[in-house]
């Protein structure tokens, strides 16, 4: 699985995305994931069975927690840490390296460095 974004510059970028993560994406998407691993990253969280006001709903809605709940059971799972996911995600969405590092309580080059390492989307060139 991979995910695109735009640079500063308007490049647009390709990397991959954790398997970690793929079944979260996979159950309530991309912009939801990202809000849950924001939030609860490297936790571990109870969804409850029925449609009540807990953490999880908080976050993502009561409808995706639902999906979460019935495929863990109604029980806990751990949210993945992939900080270089939430930099990428945000960058589509238009945050600056700056914001990004205070979202993720990381230095900028930290965060210019989860997003410098990937190649151009293809058919992209690099400019001389």
């Amino acid at each position: 699985m991979h995910q695109t974004w735009k640079t500063n510059t308007g490049e647009v970028r390709r990397g991959e995305i954790d398997e970690s993560l793929g079944l979260f994406i996979g159950l309530i998407g991309i912009d939801a994931t990202a809000k849950l691993v924001i939030s609860c990253g490297g936790t571990n969280v109870c969804c409850g069975t029925k449609r009540t006001a807990g953490m999880v709903s908080d976050i993502i809605g009561e409808d995706l927690a639902l999906k979460l709940s019935e495929e863990f059971f109604g029980g806990n799972f751990r949210v993945p840490v992939n900080k270089k996911f939430v930099a990428r995600r945000l960058r589509g969405n238009g945050h600056t390296v700056q914001g990004i590092a205070r979202e993720l309580h990381c230095d900028r080059t930290t965060v210019q460095r989860y997003l410098a390492g990937d190649k151009l989307a293809y058919g992209q060139r690099k400019s001389p």
